[in-house]
């Protein structure tokens, strides 16, 4: 597997491989850079494994829910808080506040650096499969800890769409 960051200006894409399994993996054509693997019912505990980490996500709530990354240590490195009014959220990670942007139909997905800077964009399809295009712009490489945040995105997204699904 090769770093995320090398990945910058391409098209890469989040594919389910089984309709059966809540198994997703992160692909430039025939090659797998990460894996996001969903143990537990209700998406509450996550494992994501890629060159760069491995990460483990947890959410926590069904009314305000509440999404944290977690290090191999199980201690804190970065939360998501929903703004489920006008389809956005935050991420927050060191001192740094990213903000994302879901498409009114919810079928896109962005991650924006301050003043409105486009770094990440998701845009999924599939019915049965669940398989999203992923652009990671240039903007992105003012992320620290880019491939963690690009990891967590995967995570909320993949939990929008779920709950959505319900």
């Amino acid at each position: 597997m090769r770093s995320i960051i090398s990945y910058r200006d391409y098209t890469l894409s989040l594919q389910q491989p089984s309709a059966w399994k809540a198994f997703y993996e992160v692909r430039f054509g025939d090659e797998i850079l990460g894996t996001i693997n969903i143990h537990r019912k209700l998406n509450r505990h996550t494992v994501a494994i890629s060159a760069d980490g491995t990460w483990i996500f947890e959410y926590y709530g069904l009314v305000n829910p509440k999404i944290f990354a977690k290090d191999q240590n199980n201690d804190i490195i970065a939360e998501y808080i929903p703004r489920p009014l006008n389809n956005r959220g935050a991420i927050r990670i060191a001192e740094q506040e990213l903000e994302i942007k879901l498409g009114i139909l919810k079928n896109t997905f962005d991650l924006y650096l301050k003043n409105d800077i486009h770094a990440i964009h998701f845009e999924y399809r599939g019915l049965l499969r669940f398989q999203s295009d992923i652009n990671i712009y240039r903007a992105s490489s003012n992320i620290k800890q880019l491939p963690l945040v690009f990891f967590f995105c995967c995570f909320i997204l993949l939990t929008n769409r779920r709950k959505s699904a319900k």
